[in-house]
């Protein structure tokens, strides 16, 4: 008896010419991995000291997620030492973390924490030949901010801050007066933003 004829099997997902499941993979869009979540920033700033000093700074700062490290240059402002004028500039540093609290449309509300490391240089304005002093002080930030999303991945910011320096470095001028220049300050800070995929 001759074999019975062989039944052809169903063509395969290949050979229909549609896509392998198994060989090839949907095209879905993906993301830049990390550097979504990076964002450069740029600042001014505006300070109050507890001793009756304003400063000004300019800075910029890195951030990456809810982490951040930033610098900054304190402008050249004018203190009176019990009536002696002092000039005093700085370098002011920091890192911390700024994680989101909510979220409403394209505004969102953070909190703010950072540990702060400042560099500040005095010199008397009313001694020709009065020499700079340079000294290095510690302190801790919390704040608020409030952050507009902007089309172009750019940000713009408004952050208040609270600044706490335990040592209250003090400024002494030579055979004359002393006092710390600050234990306390607050911060307004304008800021621009660059970066950032959510």
């Amino acid at each position: 008896m001759p074999p019975p004829p062989a039944v052809p099997s169903p063509p395969s997902v290949e050979d229909r010419g549609g896509p392998s499941l198994g060989l090839r993979r949907s095209a879905s869009p993906r993301g830049s991995g990390w550097l979504d979540d990076l964002r450069l920033q740029a600042h001014l700033a505006g300070r109050y000291r507890s001793t009756a000093l304003f400063t000004a700074e300019l800075g910029g700062a890195l951030r990456f997620r809810s982490l951040f490290v930033r610098a900054g240059y304190q402008l050249p402002a004018e203190w009176t030492l019990e009536g002696r004028p002092v000039q005093v500039t700085g370098v002011p540093l920091g890192a911390g973390w700024q994680p989101r609290l909510f979220r409403r449309g394209p505004v969102r509300f953070e909190a703010l924490g950072a540990f702060l490391v400042e560099h500040l240089t005095v010199r008397r304005l009313d001694l020709a030949a009065a020499e700079a002093h340079s000294f290095v002080d510690l302190g801790l930030a919390l704040g608020l901010a409030v952050t507009l999303r902007l089309p172009a991945r750019l940000e713009l910011g408004l952050h208040l801050e609270g600044s706490w320096f335990p040592a209250g470095r003090t400024v002494e001028v030579p055979g004359g007066p002393s006092a710390p220049l600050s234990r306390l300050a607050t911060q307004s800070v304008l800021t621009l933003a660059f970066g950032g995929g959510r």
